[in-house]
């Protein structure tokens, strides 16, 4: 019956949501489909069943814009909440035209239950936040109305500062849904609301029939969008410290012991730059074209100095180079720069092993199963495969650590190159 009921829009959300309750309660109790539920549960779902019946005479005005409304400036606003219980979203079209003449419709609303598995609040919050950049792709995709402008509320702090931080990195769970957010959305998109003003609040929890019928504070939007934004509630830039706070578990733990000289100092402060580079992108392509560029640049800046210094053209003969584009083998020499710098960071021992001479890297290493080689500077994985005809890059890996969040960005476009397939067939 949970299913039976078509509201693909989610009007009615948060009523189906304290079925959905019900139902996860009854799976968590491994009850059949034949089997008696106890008397209390039974209770519930009659009451949610005659509520349901009250929603015959619920009416809602199925056009997005009204007759003869010619709107100049439209906006989108989501607004994202979770509880114990459960998490959604809801979104809400805003529209004014010439004459000052507003409008709000509700657009689509989404509600959840919790995962059976224990999960934190600010996890949830972090979940229905990504919820809503997917729903607010899906309606700009859909849409027939030019939107200009998209506003997130959410009324969780934590998410806000996980949001605004561009230098923690965070554990998986965090990591992979931040990077969700912020390629649909920015920083700066994301504004602050009170809980008690928060529509997605009953997303998150349930409201009964009488709620949904009265139409407040769900089917129609809050009432702060019609005024200047200067009335807005306060702005995360306004309300949050960006800076994570140590005790934060979602922020991986990084310890350095270490006696530090000026020439290590110097490069340390290189690597930290090298690293805030790598993590400012969340596409693979991207960081590569970025580190093109970077490199170009030092390689005009360097033909500079040798025409300087030498006071000649000569210097540059047979070395020409469009400075204004970047082409291929500009990309395939990033990407190789790139792979070396993280394997330095990594495999620095293996390497300095396998520059001494040595024909395999020692017994402790982690790498040392994959019987690593060095090739033009880069380790890659050794083996028998080196007699078959497969192709070099094929035959002989670039080895790279799992957890690194380049790794991820190169996975993550295979992913999207090959458009979402299996997870064994990215692999």
């Amino acid at each position: 019956m949970v299913s039976g009921v078509f509201d693909p829009l989610g009007f009615l959300a948060p009523l189906l949501l304290k079925a959905k309750i019900i139902l996860q309660e009854l799976c968590k109790l491994q009850f059949g489909w034949d089997d008696k539920i106890p008397d209390d549960i039974a209770f519930q779902w009659n009451n949610w069943y005659q509520d349901l019946e009250k929603l015959k005479d619920f009416k809602v005005d199925r056009c997005l814009k009204p007759h003869g409304f010619h709107p100049l400036m439209v906006q989108l606003h989501h607004f994202s909440d979770a509880s114990e219980t459960g998490y959604g979203t809801v979104s809400y079209l805003w529209m004014e035209n010439a004459c000052g003449e507003r409008h709000c419709s509700f657009s689509m609303g989404k509600s959840r239950v919790a995962p059976l598995k224990q999960t934190t609040i600010p996890r949830l919050e972090l979940t229905a936040a990504t919820v809503a950049v997917r729903t607010n792709k899906m309606l700009l995709r859909e849409l027939n109305i030019p939107v200009d402008c998209v506003t997130y509320w959410t009324d969780s702090m934590t998410v806000l500062r996980y949001i605004q931080n561009s230098t923690a990195r965070f554990h998986t769970f965090v990591a992979n849904r931040l990077a969700v957010i912020h390629e649909g959305s920015q920083p700066t998109d994301w504004r602050y609301i009170n809980t008690k003003l928060n529509p997605a609040d009953h997303a998150s929890r349930g409201i009964s029939a009488d709620g949904v019928l009265k139409q407040e504070n769900w089917v129609k939007a809050p009432n702060f969008p019609f005024e200047p934004e200067d009335n807005w509630p306060m702005s995360p830039s306004q309300l949050t410290n960006r800076e994570l706070l140590d005790s934060d578990p979602e922020v991986k733990k990084v310890t350095v012991k270490a006696v530090i000289t000026k020439s290590q100092e110097l490069k340390e402060d290189t690597t930290d730059c090298v690293n805030k580079l790598f993590q400012y992108y969340s596409s693979w392509y991207s960081l590569k074209r970025s580190v093109a560029w970077i490199l170009k640049v030092r390689k005009e800046l360097l033909r500079r100095a040798n025409v300087k210094r030498l006071n000649s053209h000569a210097i540059v003969q047979g070395y020409s180079y469009d400075k204004t584009v970047i082409s291929y083998q500009d990309l395939k020499e990033a990407e190789r720069t790139i792979l070396a710098f993280i394997q330095r960071q990594e495999f620095l021992t293996e390497i300095n092993t396998l520059e001494s001479g040595n024909s395999r890297v020692s017994h402790g290493s982690r790498v040392r199963s994959l019987d690593p080689f060095l090739d033009a500077g880069l380790l890659r994985v050794g083996g028998r495969l080196h007699k078959s005809s497969f192709p070099v890059e094929m035959k002989h890996q670039v080895i790279l650590p799992k957890h690194h969040h380049v790794s991820t960005l190169i996975i993550r476009q295979i992913h999207q190159d090959l458009l979402h397939s299996g997870r064994n067939h990215v692999i």
